[in-house]
């Protein structure tokens, strides 16, 4: 083939680019796609909020045996709507024994008590008792002891005076390197770093992420490519067009304007999912979003040890695949003369 057999796939091109943006069929898919997007997030958080709007516990009474020694406000989980009118009590008077023996003699009690210990295993014990004919519901003592568990999880970094600086230190990533020893030529010991092979979870999370968009922008813009040229062919317009240009330069033509058509979807997609983000964020707070900071950092993370050359080299190969495709969609459509 020369370049004669490419002449006209820019007249093409433009042809079907403002043929596929004019179509309405494109805009309302486009529109009502942007708008599920736009407002998935928000009606998530809606009903996370909505969630966290519980009635109130039918639990009255809470009495805390602390043995751990660390000196836990617990009053302060008995903040909020749903346990606003729980009573705590840090400090009971009788043992936990006997307080066990009294709650076996009520009848359809409403409370419960609480005993805090730490393990020589190395782990924290919360066990709670409760009547066997509590007057509460199960689903309520199971969002209770939740709720209480998440709180126990949270106070007890504050109780060892950490300040929340040092607790994000200490959940940063450790990095493990091994080195080997060896001797070079004038026998000096010298390290060879041994590498650390394949991904950890977040940077499969991101490829996999990635192999989603590609494969949704192969089958769009495939579906697109295919289904263009076989209407055109059953509407006499290819006639028209293969009178000035050639097939590889119909069908160049049609493909790219495709992949345009579709990257366009892509990116109005991508602007709504952050829309919504935002959006989400200025309604519900920012934990309702997401972290936006792990996303970019995890990006960097990838870029930085990927390299520019081999992320460039392998979006090149990303979009050879992608034309591939592109190009079989449209053979594939240039084979059929109806769309039955």
């Amino acid at each position: 083939m020369n370049k004669k057999d490419y002449t006209g796939w820019k007249d093409v091109f433009s042809f079907s680019l403002a043929q596929g943006w004019k179509a309405k069929s494109f805009r309302i898919t486009l529109w009502i796609l942007f708008l599920l997007v736009l407002f998935v997030q928000p009606f998530l958080g809606w009903v996370q909020e909505g969630k966290k709007e519980e009635k109130p516990t039918q639990i009255t009474s809470l009495s805390i045996f602390d043995t751990t020694g660390f000196s836990i406000d617990y009053v302060q989980f008995g903040k909020g709507p749903r346990y606003g009118k729980l009573a705590i009590d840090n400090a009971p008077k009788q043992a936990f024994e006997e307080a066990v023996k009294s709650l076996e003699t009520k009848e359809k009690p409403t409370e419960v008590l609480l005993k805090v210990t730490f393990d020589p295993q190395g782990l924290f014990r919360l066990d709670f008792v409760k009547s066997a004919t509590s007057d509460f519901g199960k689903s309520d003592f199971e969002t209770f002891t939740k709720d209480f568990e998440a709180y126990f999880r949270e106070a007890r970094r504050y109780a060892l005076d950490i300040t929340p600086q040092q607790i994000a230190l200490m959940e940063q990533t450790v990095a493990t390197k091994v080195s080997k020893v060896s001797l070079d030529e004038k026998g000096q010991p010298t390290l060879g770093e041994k590498k650390k092979q394949g991904i950890d979870m977040g940077e499969y999370t991101l490829l996999f992420a990635v192999l989603i968009l590609v494969m949704m922008i192969i089958t769009i813009s495939g579906g697109q490519i295919a289904n263009g040229i076989v209407t055109e062919k059953s509407t006499k317009v290819v006639e028209y067009l293969m009178i000035h240009v050639r097939p590889m330069a119909l069908i160049l033509g049609k493909i790219l304007s495709a992949l345009v058509l579709t990257v366009l979807q892509m990116i109005s997609l991508g602007i709504a999912y952050f829309l919504g983000k935002r959006l989400t964020t200025q309604m519900f707070g920012p934990g309702a979003a997401g972290k936006e900071g792990e996303t970019l950092a995890l990006l960097g993370k990838v870029v930085s040890r990927t390299g520019w050359g081999k992320l460039l080299l392998g979006m090149l190969v990303i979009l050879l695949g992608i034309f591939f495709f592109s190009l079989l969609a449209g053979l594939a459509g240039a084979s059929v003369s109806k769309i039955e």
